[in-house]
C-alpha cells in the first residue's frame, strides 16, 4: 500500500506541476500582452511627440525663412548712417538761416 500512495502522490504532484507550469505561462502571456500594450501605447505617444516636434520646426523654418538677412540689415544701417548725416547737415543748415534771418531783422 504505502507504494501506491507514494504514486498518487507523484500523479498529484506532476497534476500540480503541470498546472503551476501552465498558469506560469498565462501569467506570463498576460505580462508580455501587457508589455506590448505599454511598448505600443509608449511608442505612440513618441509618435505624437515627435509630430509636434516636426510642426515646431517647421514653424521655426518658417519664420526664419521671413526675417531680414544680415546683407538687408545691413544695408538698413548704412541708410540710417545717411539720413543721420542729411539731418545733421540740415540743422546746421537753419542754424545759418536762423542767424541770417536774425541779422536781416536787425538791419531793417
Amino acid at each position: 500500500m504505502p507504494e501506491s500512495s507514494t504514486i498518487t502522490m507523484t500523479i498529484y504532484e506532476s497534476r500540480w506541476s503541470f498546472n503551476f507550469i501552465g498558469l506560469a505561462k498565462l501569467e506570463y502571456n498576460k505580462i508580455m500582452s501587457s508589455d506590448d500594450n505599454y511598448m505600443s501605447i509608449l511608442l505612440e505617444d513618441i509618435r505624437d511627440q515627435n509630430k509636434a516636434v516636426l510642426e515646431a520646426v517647421g514653424q521655426i523654418q518658417k519664420t526664419v525663412g521671413s526675417l531680414a538677412t544680415k546683407d538687408e540689415l545691413q544695408d538698413v544701417a548704412d541708410d540710417i548712417k545717411t539720413i543721420k548725416i542729411a539731418v545733421t547737415e540740415t540743422n546746421k543748415d537753419l542754424g545759418m538761416q536762423d542767424i541770417r534771418i536774425t541779422a536781416l531783422e536787425q538791419a531793417s
